[in-house]
């Protein structure tokens, strides 16, 4: 058990409605802490629930110590979550898991033997997952546009079982920007990392949280907060309209001087060209708002996320 002093081992499960999992969750972790035979502390971040996870928290907590569970004022979301409970943490090792089940507790000793290998990140890669063609066919196109971002090549960004250094926590701390994704913007702050094949289940309780909505929303705020690349390519973009559109011109002009008429097919090209332009620079604008209003964000320094209380066992 965790003494006075720091703990070897941190735990951090953010939870959000995940009530029906939570009582499975605890008997498994405690027992794989247990059984590592190092020092401990498990924190749990209640997201906002509604479902009663917090009453179920706060009646596990008699049975299973040592335990912290830290409460938003509502929901900010996973990363916030994981950031609150990084920030609360005193472990040499931070582990992070989700509260689903779908990653097993029983993989956290993979992990951290990995880690003790001189790496700062030993990252879970889901390498049969137990989820619908639907989940997995994003998440491979998600994954290959983060590795192109951050130049670090990684099978599964999305996997939340992670094994951190605390030296490479402490730097993720220091870093001030509201929008952070901890698993791109970890791999901006060191290259020792390592990713370790873990098992995925498939889930048996509760409802997943995911939206498709919520992917396009992250791959969005990974270009945009990690790359000048999406200002760029429309760049590239509004330079390639500019050759087609020289290249229509002479096309209309050396129809109408051979025919002495411009032609209806040319002016229909003319039109489809100018509604496809018209397009382009809605978009251009969309991207510049996207930007400005990341600058307006970051420029307000709201927190990103408030603790309502800590619970301490």
């Amino acid at each position: 058990m965790a003494s006075s002093k720091s703990p070897v081992l941190s735990v951090i499960v953010p939870v959000f409605n995940e009530k029906l999992c939570l009582e499975e969750l605890c008997q498994r972790l405690y027992q794989v802490l247990k059984d590592m035979r190092l020092s401990y502390e498990v924190l749990f971040i209640d997201d906002g629930s509604t479902d009663g996870s917090l009453e179920l928290l706060l009646d596990l907590k008699k049975k299973f110590k040592p335990m912290k569970i830290i409460r938003f004022a509502r929901n900010y979301g996973q990363h916030p979550a994981v950031t609150a409970g990084m920030a609360q943490s005193r472990g040499q090792v931070i582990v992070t898991l989700d509260a689903d089940l779908q990653n097993p507790p029983e993989e956290i000793p993979k992990l951290v033997d990995a880690l003790q290998q001189g790496y700062d990140i030993a990252a879970g890669w889901r390498k049969h997952r137990e989820d619908s063609i639907f989940r997995t066919f994003p998440s491979l196109i998600v994954n290959r546009l983060i590795s192109r971002v951050t130049t670090v090549k990684l099978h599964d960004y999305g996997c939340m079982l992670r094994a951190y250094s605390r030296i490479l926590v402490d730097r993720y701390l220091k870093c001030e920007e509201r929008a952070s994704y901890i698993t791109a913007l970890m791999n901006l702050l060191s290259r020792k990392v390592i990713e370790v094949p873990v098992r995925h289940d498939a889930r048996t309780k509760g409802k997943s949280k995911y939206r498709f909505l919520s992917l396009v929303n992250f791959v969005l705020n990974i270009m945009i907060g990690f790359s000048d690349y999406p200002i760029r390519l429309v760049s590239y973009t509004g330079f390639l309209f500019s050759l087609l559109g020289i290249g229509l011109g002479i096309e209309l002009l050396v129809y109408r001087f051979l025919h002495g008429t411009s032609g209806g097919s040319g002016l229909t090209s003319f039109v489809a060209v100018m509604l496809v332009l018209f397009g382009f620079q809605f978009v251009l604008l969309g991207l510049i708002g996207e930007y400005l209003a990341r600058i307006y964000s970051e420029v307000q320094k709201r927190p990103r996320y408030i603790v309502d209380k800590i619970f301490i066992s």
